[in-house]
């Protein structure tokens, strides 16, 4: 993640004559941290946000920042505490990908007509997680929000101030009740139209739905790695010392003074990654994402064809 700089700002907010009060300082060094969070993201513990540079855009004197917070810890804590509050700034909110909901339940008003057979319904149900899934997948990587949101929860065990992390902690539990209730009703509603129900319904629609959520969370910040990696051409084995005798070439053994190798990357075990298709659960051609068949095994675990299903 790359550093931030300051905007020019001075056109935008000119600043007033006289000594700033400590109130207008401390608001606007955090609408000026609240800025840097919305347009590029968080790194894990702010190490990364300079004082100098927020007090430079924020336009306001080295020596009154240093009266209200005493050290950059300070001043982050107060930052993570007002961000996440929903009457501040309020940068975290649930991540429900609606677009993701939006395409399923459009493809199944496409579908409608072809749910007769239990057949016909796990076809639809195959067809909409293929469809859905891709799409949270490429929502989730491409997304500011959502990464501030990891790494917030990933800065929780280094917050050492524990009302600091009291706050974040009842802020975030608080968002993730809200997603899981959000999509939650967002599965029992697939699963109403496609004929399935929960084999137990203590667990919830909301288990089901944090539980496919981890998958492809999960999957999609490992795309940092993977994607590169795939992006790669395929290396050209090493020629060692026993392939160049076997092949007769003895000019191609290595000297008793040359280097040692540099091991070899095992590309094998990173290819199968979430941006590469691999065969559908089918057998039949179809192509589908690690992520696709991965929530649609949750899916399968969670759920049973419900004998009382009706076609509406």
């Amino acid at each position: 993640m790359t550093d931030w700089s300051p905007r020019a700002t001075a056109t935008l907010r000119p600043r007033p004559p006289g000594r700033l009060a400590a109130r207008e300082v401390r608001r606007r060094m955090l609408d000026q941290g609240h800025q840097v969070i919305r347009e590029r993201g968080l790194a894990v513990g702010l190490d990364d946000i300079r004082m100098e540079d927020l007090i430079a855009a924020a336009e306001v004197p080295r020596s009154s920042v240093w009266r209200i917070w005493t050290a950059k810890a300070d001043y982050a804590a107060d930052l993570l505490v007002s961000a996440v509050d929903p009457r501040g700034a309020n940068v975290l909110h649930a991540q429900v990908d609606h677009e993701a909901v939006d395409v399923a339940l459009a493809r199944l008003d496409e579908l409608t007509d072809r749910m007769d057979t239990a057949e016909q319904r796990r076809a639809a149900l195959e067809d909409i997680v293929s469809r859905a899934v891709d799409h949270s997948y490429l929502s989730f990587a491409a997304s500011r929000a959502w990464r501030t949101y990891f790494a917030l929860l990933a800065s929780l065990p280094a917050l050492h101030q524990s009302r600091v992390r009291a706050a974040i902690t009842a802020r975030m539990y608080e968002a993730e009740r809200e997603f899981a209730a959000e999509m939650g009703a967002y599965y029992a509603e697939i699963a109403r139209r496609v004929g399935i129900r929960l084999r137990r319904p203590d667990a919830g629609w909301e288990s089901l739905a944090l539980a496919c959520s981890a998958v492809v969370e999960g999957l999609a910040l490992r795309s940092e790695i993977y994607e590169p990696v795939a992006r790669e051409p395929e290396p050209e084995p090493p020629t060692t010392a026993r392939t160049a005798r076997s092949n007769g070439d003895a000019a191609a053994a290595p000297s008793t003074d040359a280097p040692p190798e540099e091991p070899t990357v095992d590309w094998g075990a990173l290819r199968p990654t979430i941006g590469e298709l691999v065969e559908g659960p089918r057998g039949t051609g179809d192509r589908w994402s690690t992520a696709a068949i991965a929530i649609l095994g949750i899916i399968d675990a969670f759920t049973e064809p419900d004998p009382d299903y009706r076609h509406d």
